[in-house]
This record gives C-alpha cells, sequence and structure tokens, in this order.
C-alpha cells in the first residue's frame, strides 16, 4: 500500500496485494471512518478516500484478506497523509457535498460561478463516473428547478439575466443520470462578487501582467518582489498549471491552453494575490 494523489479533500491510495484464490479485499480505517475494496491479487487497486477535511493530516491504516478471511501476514500497513490547502471561494471550487437525503458524490463535482453586467452564470461539472448526464439548476426559495445547457462532457452552464449587483442567490445542481441521481449541496452566491479563488489580494498595483488577453504567453511583472510560486486556475478552479519563478518576472506559457478565462493565484513573502487572465 503506498500513497498516490492528494487534493484538498481526497487521498488515493495504492493497493496491491497477491493471493492464491485470486482475489484480495481491502480495509482501510481512518480516524472513526472506514473504507474498502476488492481487487484482483498482483493488479494495482486504486481507492479515493473522499469527503476530507482540507489542511489536515490522516493516518490511514490498511489490512489485506481473502475471500475466506485469511490476513495479511504484514497486516496493517500505516500510510501517513496531509490534505492540501483549499483553493475553493464563493465563486469557483470542488466539492463532494449533496444535499442530504439526495444522494452522494464519489469523486465530486466543480462549480463556478461569475457575474457580468447584471447576468450571473452558474456553471457545474460532474466529476463521478457517469452515463447520460442532464443537469438542474435547483432555486432554494421559492423552490424552482431550471434546465441547464450541456456546454461539453459532463459541463453544464446557465445565465440568469437582470439581477441585481448586491444581491444573494442560493442555488444547488441537480444531476441525473443512469441509475440515479445526485444533488450538489445549496451554494450562496453575490451578484457582483469577483471572488477569484477567494485570495487576499495585499496589493494589486504591484503587479502587471501582458499582454492580456493573450494568444500565447503573458509576462508577470512585480515591483521589486519576489514571486515564490505561480499557479494558474480555469474558471471551474481545476490547476491547468504551476511554476516557481522566484524572481520578480515570469513567463506563463499559454500555448498549451484553451481560449477563455483564467486565474493566476501568485505567491510572495509579503502574501498572495490573483490575477485575471484571458487566454484568446
Amino acid at each position: 500500500a503506498t500513497l498516490g494523489s492528494v487534493t484538498a479533500t481526497s487521498v488515493e491510495l495504492l493497493l496491491n496485494g497477491t493471493d492464491d484464490s485470486g482475489t484480495v479485499i481491502y480495509n482501510v480505517t481512518y480516524g472513526l471512518s472506514n473504507a474498502s475494496t476488492t481487487g484482483n491479487s498482483g493488479t494495482q487497486k486504486s481507492l479515493i478516500i473522499n469527503g476530507l477535511t482540507s489542511n489536515t493530516a490522516y493516518t490511514f491504516e490498511v489490512a489485506a484478506s481473502d475471500l475466506a478471511g485469511n490476513t495479511a501476514v504484514n497486516n496493517p500497513i500505516s500510510i501517513e497523509a496531509t490534505t492540501l490547502i483549499s483553493s475553493n471561494s464563493n465563486c469557483s471550487g470542488t466539492s463532494t457535498e449533496a444535499l442530504p437525503g439526495q444522494g452522494s458524490f464519489s469523486t465530486g463535482y466543480n462549480y463556478s460561478f461569475t457575474t457580468s453586467g447584471t447576468d450571473v452564470t452558474f456553471t457545474f461539472e460532474l466529476l463521478d463516473n457517469k452515463t447520460g448526464v442532464i443537469a438542474y439548476l435547483w432555486k432554494e426559495s421559492p423552490f424552482s428547478e431550471i434546465p441547464m445547457n450541456n456546454v461539453s462532457g459532463k459541463i453544464f452552464s446557465i445565465t440568469l439575466p437582470g439581477q441585481s449587483p448586491g444581491t444573494s442567490l442560493s442555488r444547488a445542481c441537480k444531476f441525473a443520470f443512469a441509475g440515479g441521481l445526485a444533488i450538489t449541496k445549496y451554494f450562496s452566491y453575490i451578484v457582483g462578487d469577483d471572488c477569484a479563488l477567494g485570495l487576499d489580494d495585499f496589493d494589486l498595483e504591484l503587479f502587471k501582467v501582458y499582454p492580456n488577453p493573450t494568444q500565447n504567453s503573458w509576462i508577470v511583472k512585480t515591483k521589486n518582489i519576489k514571486m515564490s510560486s505561480i499557479e494558474v486556475f480555469d474558471i471551474l478552479g481545476k490547476q491547468v498549471l504551476s511554476l516557481a519563478p522566484n524572481a520578480v518576472e515570469a513567463i506563463i506559457d499559454a500555448s498549451a491552453l484553451k481560449s477563455g478565462l483564467y486565474f493566476a493565484k501568485i505567491n510572495t513573502d509579503n502574501g498572495s494575490s490573483s490575477l485575471k487572465l484571458v487566454r484568446q
């Protein structure tokens, strides 16, 4: 058992046991919770533990057995992992939370809310491995359900025109798919809020980015403040680029990115800030 990928809310465990019966059962305990899965002998099995708390240390105790209950000699294997700091905000992020009694998410979903003038666009992407997916935007009070438009894959979006700046909108997304449904939690979004990645911008005047929009790359300059790292996220909160310039000037290569809006999280010794980037 070894550690795989780690996010703010999940940890992947890579399991590989061997048994003459051909089948291995894995049981994982962490705190007061547990998870289990079954794999073929000698074949690596990925088990993703979801619903974890961000920036938290966990210890996973992994035990293996066969179908008859015989246990592995080296049980248990202990794996330690610390979840990442969450980049979620009131405007975008990733979650596995569902409305109580309204299904559940295994991998989760992305969400993004943006305002353009008085138009508010809600975008949700289902990350679970489901087929025949359709989506509806839910309004909490008074309740209503509106079909959402399929952008691509399992990404759905809808724009609500004529919203008043400063108004709070409470919305959720119902994903319906072959074999069931799952509904996200309700999100409260303030019309006009441009929280990007929820960062505390210490002084945007310290930064300069050009050309913006760009077709090839962005150049970011600061006023004599070294940038320790730059992380670029798309509008759904997915990290698409990462670099560590350790300099007052950096080039962000946009050649591999699709056209659209992005956000750059810039980290310095003085704090963090975010910039809007547009790829033509």
